[in-house]
């Protein structure tokens, strides 16, 4: 993330759940500013055989052990559109790997600035433009923009990243499927009054919260994604009565929000 992502994050203490529940309660918007953007990079152990067609980096482990990475996939968001603007790019080599964690692209890529014809999906780079000509930056190719969830006809827009939507590829749109990126409070059941001298302390725990999945898994063990325009009833709370929040609270589609902690240690094993 960028700093103005950084800093908002931090303003508002949303690096933990007490944080994201704050908003929750208040009805309060999470609302991150225009400056913003996220980058979610993967990279693969490479040979020096292939060394010159990607963007590499040494890693190395706790011993100083230095292993050859190459950069294969790069998701992109920022905040200058109100859905945020998606793009997501992959090495051209990704479009050929097979293996367990491998599918290759099962959708075309959509690049307007290399390609000169609908539906841009030549899967060229813009050399003749970016300047990338002979440098390992012509291997890679843009699989596509989203800035809504459906086109003019109101048909759901397709973008995958093959690296990042493995096993659902075919059904991933990045603005319906980080909308569900969410937060609430589950409805707590009553309990029995009972604390005095005595008797056993009530250990703390960290707060119970309830948030969408990324995606459904059908009977027969599939993952499917979510695309098009979002659905009410995902965010639908029961209602527990007066001042009830009858709604999940949306993260601004911003998926790393849910990796948040409770800055309250559990202490309930202590007492066990």
């Amino acid at each position: 993330m960028n700093q103005a992502t950084f800093d908002y994050i931090c303003m508002n203490e949303l690096y933990n759940i007490e944080g994201q529940l704050a908003f929750f309660y208040a009805d309060e918007k999470v609302d991150f500013p225009v400056q913003s953007v996220e980058v979610n990079a993967i990279w693969r152990a490479i040979t020096e055989a292939v060394k010159d067609r990607y963007k590499w980096a040494i890693f190395s482990d706790d011993d100083g052990t230095g292993y050859l990475y190459g950069l294969t996939s790069l998701h992109m968001s920022s905040k200058v559109m109100p859905n945020w603007l998606w793009a997501t790019f992959e090495h051209v080599d990704n479009a050929y790997r097979r293996g367990p964690h491998d599918e290759g692209w099962l959708i075309p890529s959509s690049d307007s600035t290399a390609c000169s014809q609908a539906p841009y999906d030549c899967n060229e780079a813009p050399t003749w433009l970016m300047g990338i000509g002979g440098t390992a930056f012509e291997n890679y190719r843009l699989r596509g923009t989203q800035i809504d969830y459906t086109d003019s006809y109101g048909v759901p827009i397709l973008l995958a990243n093959s690296e990042l939507e493995t096993s659902f590829q075919r059904t991933t749109s990045c603005i319906t499927c980080h909308g569900r990126a969410t937060i609430a409070s589950p409805v707590n059941e009553a309990a029995e009054f009972e604390f005095g001298a005595g008797l056993a302390d009530h250990p703390l725990s960290s707060p119970d919260v309830v948030r969408l999945s990324v995606f459904d898994v059908t009977e027969d063990g599939r993952e499917v994604g979510h695309v098009g325009a979002p659905d009410p009833a995902w965010y639908a709370l029961p209602s527990t009565g007066v001042n009830s929040r009858d709604r999940m609270l949306q993260l601004d589609f911003v998926w790393s929000l849910t990796k948040a902690q409770s800055r309250i240690t559990d202490t309930s094993d202590d007492n066990d």
